[in-house]
């Protein structure tokens, strides 16, 4: 491929674009559109797989709340991390 001739500086080979070294032939005007930042982990969920419910409808297994867990998966993440820390709280106080 030729857009001038070879003595000018617009001239271009396929060879000379394959084989360059240094910077890509194609770049992004905006650094910031690329995130090199991996994305923040999602709050998994705390169930250990004993479901069980107590007298007060609180899974012995996890520490959620019958309503918690199932409204588990429409949860945003800060409303996530909420009910584990509350969960925790609540297994906390009811071991011996």
């Amino acid at each position: 491929m030729r857009l001038a001739s070879p003595g000018t500086t617009a001239f271009v080979s396929k060879k000379r674009l394959k084989n360059r070294v240094g910077i890509p032939i194609i770049q992004l005007s905006a650094p910031s559109v690329m995130s090199l930042s991996p994305p923040s982990p999602a709050i998994a969920s705390p169930c250990i797989k004993v479901c069980v419910l107590d007298a007060q409808q609180v899974c012995v297994g996890c520490g959620r709340t019958l309503d918690e867990i199932a409204q588990w998966s429409r949860m945003t993440e800060e409303q996530r991390r909420q009910v584990v820390d509350r969960a925790h709280q609540r297994r906390s106080q009811a071991a011996p």
